[in-house]
């Protein structure tokens, strides 16, 4: 970076010349290659007095004061800079130009300003952007226009700490939270609480498990009798350093000795696992070969003969990039995790991606400001697919470093509700209007569904339908019956057995709004499934 600057201003010298041959700007200059930043702060500060739209001791200015990490600072003597190079209108080569354009785009992008980010791509059109970039400032600026549903819950002083905590993990029975606290080290805490809704979780002890070495991100099995976590350089690690995925028994109320995955782990890094609902599936995160970034997600096969060989899930997932904190829902298709990579609004970014026939959909981002321009990541959610949990240290009234926050999800990225018997309304199944027809944009929420049903085999459904109040009862009743039969209809054409569905029509006799205006009737016109 310093010799780029360097070689910008010697670029502009022929410019700027009256500028760049200013004893101030030549002081300062001999002082920040020299490392005396205090003094070139301060010659730079004489120049711009008297010459305040000074290119080159603006750019010169902004970047000591991004070197401590002062982007606010920088910021503004980077815009006083650019402005200025856009009101002079000056020919000069476009390589160079768009070295410097990028830095200033990137800083502003990496601190949340996207619409300044925006604005100099407009500018500067003339630059050859790569159209990744672009795409990234625009999606940006898209997402941060469009803000989901977020208040955000500290879990309280019983639970955070002035430590950080991270890498929560609920229980499949809602009752268990495990997270991992940084004292010096990392180790493995569990605390208890009721209904995972209105939880009031109590005070955390340290696992047993945990030794003098890292532990941390761990996850439990359904039936709570195994729990896999990771584990850094102990002297069994594959490889003999790094870190591993270990498991332990609940034998007897207490821990077993932890076991290492040595089926699993390599010589390379492997942490975070994920178990599936149905213990069939392991998702972690390794760096090993093979992958298609810096840090993948893979998950391994469980059955009676025990792991299949690591299977990377693809670059629909994963990128060139770091992928990290995979989080398998209960409802089996729904898969939360964090990228670097995949377009977002800056650091890692928290995404979901739903399996259908197999392969995983494009991840959508959670949205702002769920994510922001820092760092979001191991995000869980509860078996309700209401309740998320995560850990932060950029929002308000926490208790110091990184903090543990639960929230609700925004409906269009909830997962399915495998908790209880209440009604899970499918919003995105539509039909043409006073018909059964179902109209062609249902089939991602039709498939979403089928999917549930292959990935949960345990699980029958029953499908209901629902009219507003417009029209006689048995205009509605007949007609809402017929919806609920086309879905059924549907389903079964997609090889799902007859005996594990049933379905019924329920006219106009549960509005969940008012039939009173266009709103609450649009919501009220829906097809709902219960899990029996």
């Amino acid at each position: 970076m310093k010799f780029f600057v360097i070689f910008f201003f010697l670029f502009h010298s022929l410019v700027y010349s009256q500028s760049y041959n200013n004893k101030y700007f030549d002081k300062a200059l001999e002082c920040y290659e020299n490392n005396e930043t205090v003094r070139a702060k301060k010659y730079l500060y004489m120049l711009l007095k008297d010459d305040k739209n000074n290119p080159n001791a603006n750019i010169l200015l902004a970047h000591i004061y991004e070197d401590k990490n002062q982007n606010k600072e920088a910021l503004k003597y980077y815009d006083i800079a650019l402005e200025s190079l856009i009101l002079e209108n000056t020919n000069f080569s476009n390589d160079q130009l768009l070295d410097i354009v990028y830095i200033v785009i990137d800083l502003h992008f990496n601190n949340g300003n996207y619409s300044k980010s925006k604005y100099y791509t407009s500018v500067f059109d003339f630059l050859d952007f790569e159209s990744d970039f672009i795409n990234k400032v625009n999606n940006a600026v898209i997402l941060k226009s469009n803000p989901v549903d977020f208040e955000p819950f500290n879990l309280g002083d019983l639970v955070n700490s002035d430590f950080d905590e991270y890498l929560p993990f609920v229980s499949r029975s809602n009752n268990m939270l495990f997270f991992t606290k940084n004292n010096q080290q990392e180790d493995i805490y569990v605390t208890y609480g009721d209904k995972i809704s209105d939880a009031l979780w109590g005070y955390p002890n340290s696992l047993p498990i945990n030794t003098n070495f890292n532990e941390g991100g761990g996850t439990l099995s359904k039936d709570g009798k195994n729990f896999l976590f990771t584990s850094c350089e102990k002297e069994d690690v594959v490889g003999g350093r790094g870190c591993d995925i270990y498991v332990s028994f609940f034998k007897n109320q207490s821990w077993s000795s932890p076991m290492n995955l040595s089926q699993i782990n390599t010589e390379y890094w492997e942490s975070q696992p994920c178990l599936s609902e149905n213990g069939k599936e392991l998702y972690f995160v390794s760096n090993r070969p093979g992958g298609y970034g810096k840090m993948d997600i893979w998950k391994v096969n469980i059955d009676e003969n025990g792991f299949s060989q690591a299977i990377n899930l693809g670059s629909i997932i994963n990128s060139d990039g770091n992928e990290m904190s995979p989080f398998i829902h209960s409802d089996n298709i729904t898969l939360y995790f964090a990228s670097d990579e995949h377009l977002g609004l800056g650091g890692y970014d928290i995404f979901f991606s739903i399996k259908q026939n197999k392969k995983w959909s494009e991840p959508k981002n959670m949205g702002y400001p769920i994510n922001t321009h820092n760092d979001e990541n191991s995000l869980v959610v509860s078996s309700n697919g209401n309740t998320a949990y995560f850990a932060s240290n950029n929002l308000d009234k926490g208790f110091g470093g990184m903090d543990l926050y639960k929230f609700n999800i925004p409906k269009k990225t909830q997962a399915f509700n495998v908790l209880d018997s209440k009604p899970i309304i499918l919003r995105d199944i539509f039909f043409k209007y006073n018909s059964h027809e179902i109209l062609p944009t249902s089939e991602k929420e039709l498939m979403r569904l089928v999917s549930f049903l292959k990935n949960n085999s345990n699980i029958n459904i029953s499908i209901y339908g629902h009219t507003d109040n417009i029209g006689s009862d048995e205009f509605n009743l007949n007609l809402s019956n017929l919806r609920a039969k086309e879905v059924y209809n549907y389903i079964l054409s997609k090889n799902i057995d007859s005996k594990r569905l049933s379905y019924i029509g329920k006219g106009k006799c549960c509005p969940i709004e008012s039939n009173e205006n266009e709103e609450g009737r649009s919501l009220n016109r829906r097809i709902e499934f219960i899990i029996n």
